[in-house]
């Protein structure tokens, strides 16, 4: 009996590994072991639109279907997980979710999933990391069918910033909108200041710099391939990227001139180690990233 219990909790852990391949240590092992296999029928409603996410679901083999009146249907195959966008958006369903075939599933309770981000800095790292990476990957093949961002209005700031000033930059960016003041006035701390001329380059493609960049004042000019982006104030510069490590990728040049913000990664890590809504954060802001980019081309599998 010992023995099966085993060689199902080895199976649970190798799967998530191939799911997750960048999970380091101990996480998969550790997000295993809040799994359950649940073998349900052909049409087994799964959750349904306005529910809370209390469960995520990684589909090991059949299909599922997720729809709602006035959004493109997402289908999912084995392999998959299913039900972590709205989890990690924070809000409810907004797709309902029902198997298409019989299917073969593992269960795992959103609040311990949580919990467990919330406890293991490394695993939390390693969430963003993943999740930035299909984020990054899916706005490469299909970003440039978004709708540009709107540039905000300046907010007149002259440099040097006072430390209130950084943190009210911070505060308004979309990848720190439910971090707590206490989290962003601690990045606040450690965020150096960068003041650049029209026309200044602030980073090259191939530069190796682990750091997130956000804009306090002016435009800055973000170039991949042939994609340019402008990015106004209050915003970071392809946060997915830089989450990812990515950001070698792009190319940043000031339009207007400029104060930026950079935080280095070990920083930001470090200051999530000890503020776990930073994470959790992060987590929301690349799962309502992903979604607006899985719309643009609905997952068939």
């Amino acid at each position: 009996m010992n023995e099966r219990a085993d060689e199902l909790r080895l199976d649970r852990e190798l799967f998530v590994r191939a799911l997750m391949p960048a999970m380091r240590g101990q996480g998969a092992a550790r997000l295993a072991s809040l799994l359950t296999p649940r073998d349900v029928p052909e049409d087994t409603v799964l959750f349904r639109q306005g529910e809370p996410p209390d469960e995520f679901f990684f589909v090991v083999e059949g299909r599922v279907l997720m729809e709602a009146d006035g959004l493109p249907p997402w289908s999912f195959g084995e392999r998959s997980l299913v039900g972590m966008v709205d989890m990690t958006a924070w809000r409810p369903h907004r797709r309902s979710c029902r198997t298409t075939e019989p299917t073969r599933l593992l269960v795992g309770r959103s609040a311990a999933w949580l919990d467990l981000l919330d406890d293991d800095p490394v695993m939390g790292e390693d969430a963003i990391h993943n999740f930035a990476q299909r984020v990054h990957d899916l706005t490469t093949e299909l970003g440039h069918q978004l709708e540009p961002e709107p540039i905000g209005a300046d907010l007149g700031l002259v440099s040097p910033l006072a430390i209130h000033e950084k943190a009210l930059v911070l505060r308004d960016t979309p990848l720190l909108l439910r971090a707590s003041t206490q989290s962003i006035a601690s990045l606040a701390q450690v965020a150096e200041e960068i003041s650049l001329a029209p026309g200044a380059e602030l980073f090259a493609p191939g530069h190796d710099e682990r750091a997130l960049y956000a804009v306090a004042s002016g435009i800055i000019l973000l170039r991949s391939g042939e994609r340019l982006t402008r990015v106004g104030p209050q915003r970071f510069l392809a946060p997915d990227a830089a989450l990812s490590g990515h950001l070698g990728e792009y190319s940043a040049r000031a339009e207007t001139s400029a104060i930026i913000l950079r935080i280095r990664e070990e920083e930001y890590y470090d200051q999530s180690d000890e503020h776990p809504d930073l994470t959790r954060a992060a987590m929301a802001y690349l799962a309502t990233e992903q979604e607006k980019v899985m719309d643009l081309n609905p997952p068939r599998e």
